[in-house]
């Protein structure tokens, strides 16, 4: 079983990776280099730029590019090395916060160039061309003394490489040599300033004169006699230059907040950056299966967090899908529940708890509080009657006009129904009057079956004056559940039964009947 480490692990490393997800709305060039989503408008260059880009569905899905350039006008991402396809309109595409370590690749192999380049240009390779072809002309790489005099603070002296002319070392044009300090002779192996380098500013041809010397000059202990000295040609040195920038494989790292990146060696900050996708803070046996140290086996095994090929965790993120052991088929479970396929095998609702998944809430909402205890309700009215006369001679069933039930959904279940009446107006033509005994207002269904009450009208009930009066109207509604009747979408019939008032004629204007109904689903 997968613990809880791994989990929180790989939430971790999501979170710092994906900066976010986007889906093309146009098609990208038939060059397979570019891609465009009107969503990253406006967006901040920083933002896309210097980052991966991950095809998440389409021909080209599984790929990944680095973003090499952003308009910010148009939404449009221009990646290098190109997809395999044409990335067309409605793709699936994630930006992932790795692409510094990626394009710095990049750059150092655009740096280096290859061994096709012309001499003379800015590669490495070119640099390397033109010392070498140099040295067909007596170009020196390098020269190596032993110091024969030195004057603290100022200057050193290696008589072997006088006179090889005005300038050699320190043009004014060109930039210049490097001293470089093989071996101190006096503070043992590895004693300052052995392996110390620092730029020529001054040579004379006659004695083999060099400066500067240090301190406080650029070098932490003065160079002295019987030290041997490597000068350097300025393109070789820079070779030295790249080694250092690039730092040990071991180079110290912290997983604090980055803020010394920029004084680090591209080793450090490699690490630290690794480190912090680490929730723990260091690539352990805990998350990583073997404790991760050099930068080489911790590239490698970020390697297989991001490809297919890799094992590193053990998560099902799709539920009745197989378990992922890498973030690319992880990410794409992840789009396949958001916005793709679906999940496989939606799991049985379970109230919410620790160690719940949102699928088993959600389900558990739809199963438990929509079925069968939220309720819906709808009304239905009759079309209206223009008048209802309650006689004062004998009890009489007046008869009210139907309502017609219609649209309950499919499987509605009918919990309440109750009965609604309503009049515009109540006008008496005699002396006072009102409902003479207690009424009801029945219902039957389809014109078969009875009737049965529904709203009661009491004794002394719409009590008025002396002729001639009328009163505004109302809406009556009943208190009776009539839910036997009123079981599914049908013609519901109704009547005033027994209707007598204490004289003649109690009139009801344009009145309705209606039905309330609640159910669940």
């Amino acid at each position: 079983m997968v613990s809880q480490g791994y989990a929180l692990a790989r939430a971790e490393l999501l979170k710092t990776l994906v900066a976010r997800t986007i889906i093309t709305d146009a098609d990208g060039a038939g060059t397979n280099e570019t891609l465009i989503a009107s969503s990253l408008i406006g967006v901040d260059a920083r933002k896309v730029v210097e980052k991966t880009i991950l095809i998440s569905s389409g021909d080209s899905e599984g790929e990944d590019a680095a973003s090499v350039s952003f308009i910010p006008g148009t939404g449009e991402i221009t990646v290098s090395p190109p997809f395999s396809h044409q990335i067309l309109a409605g793709t699936i595409v994630r930006i992932i916060n790795i692409s510094t370590v990626e394009l710095d690749v990049i750059n150092i192999l655009a740096r280096l160039g290859t061994n096709a380049d012309p001499a003379g240009t800015t590669t490495i390779f070119a640099w390397l061309a033109k010392i070498f072809g140099g040295l067909l002309g007596a170009q020196g790489l390098g020269y190596v003394g032993t110091v024969t005099a030195a004057v603290p603070g100022a200057s050193f002296t290696i008589a072997s490489l006088a006179g090889l002319g005005a300038g050699k070392f320190a043009s004014t044009t060109q930039p210049p040599y490097r001293a470089y300090v093989l071996r101190d002779a006096s503070g043992g192996i590895g004693g300052a300033p052995e392996g110390e380098m620092a730029a020529i500013t001054g040579y004379t041809t006659a004695s083999g004169l060099f400066t500067p010397n240090g301190p406080p000059g650029p070098f932490t202990v003065d160079i002295a006699a019987g030290d041997e000295v490597l000068i350097l040609h300025p393109r070789i040195a820079e070779i030295l230059d790249i080694l250092t920038n690039l730092g040990p494989n071991a180079a110290a790292a912290t997983a604090d907040d980055l803020s010394d990146v920029t004084t680090t060696s591209a080793h450090a900050k490699l690490r630290r950056i690794l480190l912090r996708m680490s929730g723990a803070g260091v690539f352990s046996a805990d998350i990583q299966g073997a404790a991760r140290t050099e930068l080489d086996t911790m590239l490698a095994q970020l390697a297989t967090y991001i490809s297919a090929a890799g094992a590193a965790y053990s998560q099902t993120m799709n539920p009745g899908s197989a378990a992922r052991t890498n973030i690319e088929l992880a990410l794409k479970d992840l789009s396949d529940i958001l916005a793709g396929a679906g999940i496989t095998t939606y799991p049985a609702g379970a109230a919410a708890a620790d160690t719940v998944s949102i699928a088993e809430v959600v389900r558990y909402i739809q199963e438990t509080l929509i079925s069968g205890r939220m309720l819906f309700a709808m009304d239905f009215w009759s079309i209206p009657q223009t008048l209802l006369t309650v006689p004062a001679a004998g009890a009489v069933d007046q008869p009210l006009p139907d309502v017609v039930v219609a649209n309950l959904p499919a499987g509605a279940t009918i919990v309440k129904a109750t009965v609604l009446f309503k009049f515009r107006m109540v006008e008496n033509t005699g002396v006072a009057n009102a409902l003479n005994g207690d009424q009801y207002i029945q219902i039957q269904k389809g014109g078969v079956g009875g009737y049965v009450n529904a709203l009661e009208l009491v004794d002394d009930m719409f009590t008025l004056a002396a002729a001639p009066i009328r009163e505004v109207g109302d809406v009556l509604i009943g208190d009776l559940n009539v839910v036997a009747k009123v079981s599914a979408n049908d013609t519901y019939n109704f009547w005033w039964h027994n209707a007598k008032a204490d004289v003649d004629s109690l009139l009801f204007d344009d009145v309705q009947v209606g039905i309330k109904i609640l159910y669940s689903v």
